[in-house]
Parts: C-alpha cells; sequence; structure tokens
C-alpha cells in the first residue's frame, strides 16, 4: 500500500485530503508542523508527500530543502499545496483551490503508475 505523509495545518483541510488519499486507496499519515513530519520520517517509510506551503513553524521552503538533504529519494515525490503559485523549486505544484480530479493526476504522475 501507497505511503502518503500529508503535512497540513489547516485541520478543515487536512481531514479533506485525508478522506480523497483513504479514498484512493492510501495509507496516510497527517501532521500540521514540520517538526513532527521530519520526526514521523525518521520512524516510519513514505512514499510520497503533501504538504502545504505555509505552516505553523515553518515554510515548505525549509522542509524541502532538509528533505532533498535527507531523504533524497523522496525530494521528487513531494506535492506542495498552495495559494501562490509563483512558488519556484518545488518538483509539482497543486494550486488552491483544486479539483479532486487535478491531485488525484498529480499523484498518478508522481508515483509513476
Amino acid at each position: 500500500m501507497t505511503r502518503v505523509l500529508l503535512v497540513e495545518d489547516e485541520p478543515v483541510v487536512r481531514r479533506l485530503f485525508t478522506t480523497i488519499l483513504c479514498s484512493d486507496g492510501f495509507e496516510v499519515r497527517t501532521t500540521g508542523l514540520i517538526s513532527e513530519a521530519k520526526k514521523l520520517m525518521s520512524e516510519e517509510t513514505f512514499d510520497l508527500i503533501v504538504s502545504d506551503y505555509s505552516l505553523s513553524d515553518g515554510t515548505a521552503d525549509e522542509f524541502y530543502d532538509w528533505i532533498k538533504k535527507n531523504y533524497a529519494d523522496l525530494a521528487g515525490k513531494f506535492i506542495l499545496t498552495t495559494g501562490w503559485p509563483e512558488k519556484e523549486g518545488f518538483p509539482v505544484i497543486l494550486e488552491k483551490p483544486f479539483h479532486i480530479k487535478d491531485l488525484e493526476s498529480l499523484i498518478t504522475k508522481v508515483l509513476g503508475s
């Protein structure tokens, strides 16, 4: 089963993403903090990361740089979700608001399936 780490600090959005991902057959772990995401990554294995840009303890810039340094194999399997589409430096950006099919298509593309 494909394991997804979802990093989103808005509870309503986190629940929506979790519902979508679980209904598509993914095993999902969630957190609203970068610090907790790092801890989860040190304890568990993930196939995909979906992260909001602005989080209460930092930004996805910092988190993605940390992933590239510590988990290089996941650097290409990172989907940034943001309301700021001009962000650069991420492999895949999903602009909010989005359609569920857009999320599902991006996941398929990123996972290569």
